[in-house]
C-alpha cells in the first residue's frame, strides 16, 4: 500500500495521510473510505494533511479522477481544513489541481512545503478561530 494514514494528535482532530511514489487511485479510494468513517465518528471538526512530499509524479488523469471522486464520495459534515504538503517543484501543479478540483472548498484548502509547516498552519487557524469567539 502506497498510502498510509494515522491520527496526528491524541484528540483525533488531525488526520495525517502519507502518499508514497507509485500510489494509485484505487489505493486512494480504499484509504478515503476508511478515513471518511474515522472522521465521521469524531464529535469535533477533523482537519486532514495530505503529505505528497515524497511524490514526484501523480497518476494519469489526476484532475479528472480527483474531481469525479469528490463528487461521488462527498465529505463528512465535520471535515474542516485540508492541508496539502508537496515538495516545492510540485507545489504550483498541486495548487492548480486543488483549486480547480475543489472550487467549492477553495478557502478550506491550504498548501505547505513540509509536514511541520502543515501542522503550524492548522494550529494558527485554531488560534484564530478561538480568538474570534
Amino acid at each position: 500500500m502506497n498510502i498510509f494514514y494515522e491520527w496526528a494528535d491524541q484528540d483525533q482532530t488531525i488526520l495525517n495521510v502519507q502518499f508514497s511514489q507509485g500510489w494509485t487511485f484505487a489505493e486512494h479510494e480504499d484509504c478515503y473510505l476508511a478515513t471518511k468513517t474515522l472522521i465521521a465518528e469524531q464529535p469535533n471538526v477533523v482537519n486532514a494533511i495530505w503529505d505528497f512530499s515524497n511524490v514526484t509524479t501523480m497518476p494519469l488523469h489526476a484532475l479528472t479522477n480527483f474531481s469525479a471522486f469528490d463528487k461521488r464520495m462527498g465529505t463528512p459534515s465535520n471535515f474542516g481544513l485540508l492541508v496539502i504538503v508537496t515538495n516545492p517543484r510540485f507545489m504550483d501543479t498541486m495548487i492548480n489541481v486543488a483549486n480547480r478540483t475543489f472550487a467549492n472548498r477553495r478557502n478550506r484548502i491550504l498548501m505547505a512545503d513540509t509536514l511541520e509547516a502543515a501542522h503550524t498552519l492548522l494550529m494558527d487557524r485554531r488560534v484564530g478561530v478561538a480568538a474570534a469567539v
